[in-house]
């Protein structure tokens, strides 16, 4: 019946809000890589947004954890996605991200799981990044709503 448990309790309840969401999302079957770093984004929001005593130790961590990621294949994972692109990625991060660059992983990735060397990736890729021509236009896109495994499935 103390008043201190419950105010301690509710304030738990709020930091773990986040982390519920974030797994309730990546548990599911249907899961995509890309979601990942919407979740990581969700959660260094929520921290950063704190005026909690934890939250720089929180923010320390987190990105701790993203620099043991395989960053390149989570990124890859968002550019790969036609309704991202590159159209959230903040300028300076923009200068550092490019398809250019990301075109090497791409590489690497192509060659790691199929054990063969790509073909017409790069070209694909730039097709891709274009976001003009067919299948990768928007009208393209649009047939499969948000299931972004069927669309590249299909593609």
């Amino acid at each position: 019946m103390n008043e201190n448990f419950w105010e301690s309790l509710e304030k738990l309840e709020q930091f773990l809000i986040p982390y519920c969401k974030t797994l309730n999302i990546l548990q599911t079957d249907r899961a995509r890589l890309h979601e990942v770093l919407h979740c990581f984004a969700y959660l260094y929001q929520f921290w950063q947004g704190s005026d909690n005593d934890m939250s720089e130790e929180i923010l320390t961590r987190l990105e701790n954890r993203w620099k043991c990621w395989e960053q390149p294949l989570l990124i890859l994972s968002w550019l790969l996605h036609p309704a991202y692109r590159t159209n959230y990625f903040t300028s300076p991060l923009t200068s550092k991200i490019s398809y250019l660059h990301m075109g090497k992983w791409l590489v690497y990735y192509y060659k790691m799981w199929t054990g063969c060397d790509p073909k017409s990736i790069l070209t694909e890729f730039d097709d891709f990044s274009q976001g003009t021509e067919y299948p990768f236009n928007n009208e393209s896109v649009a047939h499969f709503g948000n299931d972004i495994h069927k669309y590249w499935y299909w593609v």
